[in-house]
């Protein structure tokens, strides 16, 4: 939740005024009187009615108050990443040949024979985009020339193992525009502790990033995250045509550097429940896994091309849905003002009956003191 003015909320201070009038006044000791009028003693039932309604009426005025100091502080729903999420990613463009990607190639060929992760992503990405729309980099290129990301709705770093200074202010700089969104798709060497440090200066979010082996089941069965499903994992299933016979949540790994905390978990592996494809923020995301040998045989499962296409698509898709719901957001301040009317009007429902009864009081007592006299 942000509120737009903030220096309001010390008026929540002012709640406690009401129960303040609750507090007994100390004892103080008064004549004994033999033979009081017996009209001005009330009997315990009335005293629990008076002690109720007197909480009832503190309850009211709590509320109220709270509710008065809220709505001068002008609160807006939002989670950790609403700011993010305000700026379109990628203006609706939710299919292959509608996006401009670029792959940045930040990995060392081990065998002149094999592609490299970067080769096969833009591969399984050209399949169904024009070859125009999907560019692929080398490292070198990407970090030592201008090279300008503008008009590039996705930026792939492909197995960077450690960014430097200037890898972040591009990156920095990328994020800062009105759309576009990075996967950060890692390799067998991943330098985690560098990364968690990146991304804590990129985003202001803490994360773990942890390389782990997943034939270790003692290592991945410490690092479980909870089994409930989060939106964007069920954003992505659905997205799927056959998303249980692709076994896309049962990729052929052995290797993987998870990224887990704040982030959201996109795709997880169903057997060892952990993430695969991480959210960042709406605009920045992390892909555990690569297609090296060492890592599995990720490139030899049938779904491969599927699944690098959906994961580039993701980050379109989530932004759409977020747009769909904000438009069906009820705004906070609605109920606010609902829940201020109806303390109102209890309220103003309470006072009057409680001040009727005070002015009938003298009058029974007359009455009670004039039939004993007769």
């Amino acid at each position: 939740m942000i509120f737009h003015r903030p220096h309001a909320l010390f008026a929540l201070l002012l709640a406690l005024a009401p129960w303040l009038a609750l507090i007994p006044p100390p004892r103080r000791t008064i004549p004994r009187v033999l033979f009081a009028p017996l009209a001005f003693l009330s009997t315990r039932r009335a005293r629990k009615q008076r002690a109720r309604r007197n909480i009832l009426q503190a309850a009211l005025l709590t509320v109220m108050i709270v509710a008065l100091a809220l709505l001068w502080s002008d609160p807006q729903l939002a989670s950790s990443n609403e700011l993010e999420r305000k700026r379109p990613t990628t203006s609706g463009k939710t299919s292959l040949d509608k996006l401009n990607i670029i792959v940045v190639d930040a990995g060392e060929r081990s065998n002149s024979n094999d592609p490299t992760l970067a080769e096969c992503l833009r591969m399984a990405l050209a399949t169904n985009a024009s070859a125009e729309n999907v560019a692929l980099v080398s490292y070198l290129e990407f970090a030592t020339t201008n090279l300008s990301l503008e008009r590039y709705n996705l930026v792939i770093v492909a197995e960077l193992s450690s960014p430097n200074a200037k890898d972040l202010e591009t990156l920095r700089r990328y994020l800062a525009r009105e759309d576009g969104a990075v996967i950060l798709w890692h390799g067998s060497d991943v330098d985690a502790q560098a990364w968690r440090e990146a991304i804590s200066k990129l985003t202001n979010i803490q994360l773990e990033c942890l390389a782990l082996k997943l034939d270790d089941d003692s290592t991945t069965n410490a690092k479980r995250l909870p089994r409930q499903e989060t939106n964007a994992e069920k954003l992505f299933k659905d997205a799927f045509p056959d998303f249980e016979g692709a076994r896309l949540d049962a990729p052929p790994l052995t290797r993987a550097t998870v990224c887990y905390g704040d982030a959201y978990v996109v795709l997880r592996d169903a057997e060892r429940q952990i993430p695969i494809f991480s959210q960042i923020t709406p605009r920045l995301y992390w892909f555990a896994a690569s297609t090296d040998r060492r890592c599995g045989a990720l490139l030899a499962m049938p779904a491969f091309q599927a699944l690098v296409e959906n994961v580039a698509l993701f980050p379109a898709r989530y932004d759409a849905e977020l747009q769909k719901k904000a438009g069906k957001r009820v705004d906070l301040q609605t109920y606010i003002w609902a829940l201020l009317a109806v303390a109102t009007l209890g309220y103003a429902v309470l006072v009057p009956n409680r001040d009727r009864r005070r002015a009938q009081t003298p009058k029974r007592s007359r009455q009670a003191t004039n039939t004993r006299t007769s």
